[in-house]
């Protein structure tokens, strides 16, 4: 599988913050090429349209579960 490193942010938070391997994936913000995706805010409906457009076979209840 895919196993590169792929960081968020978002509001502040990111995927580092709970992360169990934060202190041996080597990613550091501070190194030129290393940088967060910035996310989105999204509502449900935004969501739902990004997945369809993708070809992705989506479901609307299986957001409310």
């Amino acid at each position: 599988g895919n196993v590169a490193i792929n960081h968020y942010e978002r509001r502040g938070r990111s995927s580092c913050d709970y992360c169990p391997y934060k202190n041996i994936c080597g990613f550091d913000s501070k190194i030129p090429g290393y940088e967060f995706r910035q996310l989105d805010s999204l509502k449900k409906d935004e969501v739902w349209n990004r997945m369809k457009a993708k070809g992705g076979d989506v479901h609307g209840d299986e957001l409310d579960q």
